[in-house]
């Protein structure tokens, strides 16, 4: 299993500040995961939601700097459905 490091070199003080359990549209299971850390010395923030379907795991990442508010970004990321 790739590690956060693998994918970002340059990151470091990475931490999982939350990882709960959410229901999508279509009543499917998900997992949203708010992680902080910082690229380089900048700090920044993610926000993936994970979610299974079909032995397929699908994960939709929304991603900014520290300062930047992420609401429109994780409304989107949490709006997905399988059909």
């Amino acid at each position: 299993m790739p590690k956060f490091k693998d994918f970002s070199p340059n990151s470091n003080d990475i931490k999982i500040i939350s990882n709960k359990e959410i229901v999508l549209g279509g009543n499917t299971t998900a997992y949203r995961i708010d992680i902080k850390y910082k690229y380089k010395s900048w700090p920044m923030n993610l926000v993936v939601v994970a979610a299974q379907r079909q032995n397929k795991y699908v994960y939709v990442v929304a991603g900014g700097w520290a300062g930047h508010n992420l609401e429109d970004e994780v409304k989107i990321a949490e709006s997905l459905t399988f059909e």
